[in-house]
């Protein structure tokens, strides 16, 4: 399916998601199907708020439950992606974000994405008009996301941004 054909599937679910229970259950679920992934997620943290004080929403096979609560309680405190610093609007790969070798990048995988199935990703952060953060995971266990998981994302974020 061409990205516009997919763009204009998802953004319907997109702008009604706030208005649904549990909130964006259709575009999320739309969203994990079309870029083939088993997990997709919006994570929101309003502004001066700790790494662990987030509202998640997401669909398909989330990690084990311990993981969840270990990253809440203290593993968010080893949390090396650089969340707040990324560039607005551009999806970026696991490969871009962790530095293998570096000892608290090997430990945030090791403890918490490798366990949690999350081996392939692209991550994007935009930031909603009031001013919280937001960010949209795609992830699989593999193999990693062609280009097109990337556009997909790119053609999603001026939208995400005013959801």
């Amino acid at each position: 399916m061409h990205i516009q054909e997919q763009l204009a599937r998802l953004l319907p679910p997109l702008f009604d998601g706030p208005f649904e229970r549990p909130l964006w259950k259709t575009f999320l679920e739309a969203l994990r199907t079309t870029a083939g992934a088993d997990y997709a997620s919006l994570t929101f943290r309003p502004p001066g708020q700790p790494l662990n004080a987030v509202v998640r929403l997401f669909c398909g096979i989330p990690g084990p439950p311990e993981h969840e609560r270990l990253y809440h309680e203290h593993l968010y405190e080893l949390d090396p992606l650089p969340y707040r610093e990324l560039e607005p609007a551009r999806p970026y790969g696991l490969d871009e974000l962790l530095r293998p070798g570096v000892p608290s990048h090997d430990t945030f995988y090791e403890a918490l994405l490798a366990p949690s199935g999350m081996t392939a990703i692209r991550i994007m952060g935009v930031t909603e008009e009031s001013g919280v953060d937001a960010w949209v995971v795609i992830s699989r266990r593999a193999p990693d996301f062609e280009a097109e998981g990337s556009e997909l994302l790119t053609g999603l974020a001026p939208s995400l941004s005013q959801s």
